[in-house]
């Protein structure tokens, strides 16, 4: 944050640190558009992977992170994420996914996730994990998927209900929409009636979207960053839902605690190692 004097151009900033970059070091990202499975166009940034030191073989395409933002209707913006660089400085391509319902692209764009959320948001992302491997840009072998708080949603969600994904990383993400509704905001509870469906009428769709409810079918590794302090996530739901319902599975559910507030406010000591933690997580040879 920063505030420009406009008669001397002088910039004071307000808050934030100062990056010292490399740019040999920094992937810029490029606008995507790419079809989905419902005959539309959906959007989303591409992120090649950049390191002026090391490149891999000529005739192996890189693993991909496809990461759909929170929101759910927000949107994801070309702007410096050093998160982003974390991965793409190691190999990987990553995908910023604008799936239907993101802001940006018009009221019909938008309104498209109405009564859809769990289902567009999700095939959004797969679509773009299949442009990106038929361009030649990722390994089809290697594609892993992190969200958080409603990108964690949809992020559970392509783990639980589709077999593309190697493997997943939700940070503090909605697992229960039944839960999700009790204990958000107010605002946010009533935006459910819109992307879900009016409740307790649409309890049934609640149930089936929420994939806390089909962790038995999740066939990939999963790491759930969760926030000790979280009430709108509560650490007790992780404990108990996750391993109870993974019973039947072979892939493990990993649970890694942290000094987090709600839906990912976190305390400065426990900033840095989700990152850390998910690199090697995701990382599928």
């Amino acid at each position: 944050m920063a505030t420009l004097h406009l008669p001397t151009g002088r910039i004071q900033v307000l808050a934030g640190a100062e990056v010292s970059l490399d740019p040999a070091w920094v992937s810029l990202p490029r606008p995507i558009q790419f079809p989905t499975l419902d005959g539309q166009t959906a959007h989303g940034l591409y992120y090649p992977p950049t390191n002026p030191v090391v490149s891999g073989p000529v005739d192996v395409r890189p693993p991909l992170l496809v990461q759909p933002h929170p929101g759910p209707t927000a949107d994801a913006k070309a702007r410096l994420d050093l998160r982003i660089q974390f991965f793409t400085s190691r190999g990987f391509g990553v995908v910023e996914v604008n799936y239907a319902g993101s802001t940006g692209y018009g009221r019909a764009y938008r309104e498209r996730l109405t009564g859809q959320w769990g289902l567009l948001d999700v095939t959004d992302c797969l679509d773009a994990a299949h442009s990106l491997v038929q361009t030649g840009e990722a390994d089809g072998r290697q594609l892993v998927i992190s969200g958080a708080s409603a990108g964690g949603f949809t992020a559970l969600c392509a783990l639980a209900f589709h077999d593309l994904f190697a493997a997943g990383t939700s940070a503090y993400g909605i697992a229960d929409l039944e839960t999700f509704r009790e204990r958000a905001p107010k605002f946010q509870a009533h935006e459910l009636d819109r992307l879900v469906g009016p409740y307790p009428e649409a309890v049934v769709t609640y149930r089936a979207r929420s994939p806390v409810h089909a962790a038995d079918q999740i066939t990939s590794p999963v790491l759930l960053l969760q926030g000790l302090e979280d009430t709108i996530v509560p650490p007790a739901q992780t404990r108990r839902s996750w391993p109870r319902r993974s019973t039947a599975r072979a892939s493990p559910i990993a649970i890694s605690p942290s000094k987090a507030r709600a839906m990912g406010c976190v305390v400065p000591a426990a900033s840095s190692g989700p990152l850390r933690r998910s690199c090697p997580f995701t990382w599928t040879p």
